[in-house]
């Protein structure tokens, strides 16, 4: 029973946000008319519910976040441009998207960091790579990123 009162309180909040994102909303829209029925997050505080994001977010999409969410995701895909060489990393947007979800305090995961070869650079794909130099070339990834 519990289950099926969150579950139509969450498809209630979630076409509420969908409406307002869909319309295109502007971000002037004060505080007061946004919804006032129970946040997204609040109902199962235990799961995570959260947006993607990976450049910045407009100040609707913000009071959105910060209302309805308690994580956030951002990407990062090595193959597009993200690992160019080694020992190179294309890192500026990571830093930018972190800090705004730190800003929200809320926690942030990165999707596809490291993973199946299609996110993998071709540099890398290409490569004739031993075991032991594949496992330092990504733990330098890693490393490196996370310092």
């Amino acid at each position: 029973m519990r289950q099926r009162r969150f579950i139509g309180q969450f498809r209630s909040l979630l076409s509420t946000a969908l409406v307002l994102c869909c319309l295109g909303v502007s971000p002037a829209v004060s505080a007061q008319s946004l919804p006032t029925a129970a946040r997204i997050k609040d109902l199962a505080a235990s799961v995570w519910f959260g947006l993607r994001t990976d450049s910045g977010v407009s100040a609707l999409d913000h009071s959105i976040l910060e209302r309805e969410c308690n994580a956030g995701q951002f990407t990062h895909y090595p193959a597009w441009g993200g690992w160019p060489v080694r020992g190179s990393y294309n890192l500026p947007t990571l830093g930018v998207n972190a800090d705004f979800f730190d800003g929200l305090g809320v926690p942030s995961v990165m999707h596809m960091f490291v993973g199946p070869n299609q996110y993998l650079p071709d540099w890398v794909k290409s490569g004739t790579w031993d075991q032991a130099t594949l496992e330092q070339l990504l733990a330098e990834l890693i490393g490196d990123t996370m310092s």
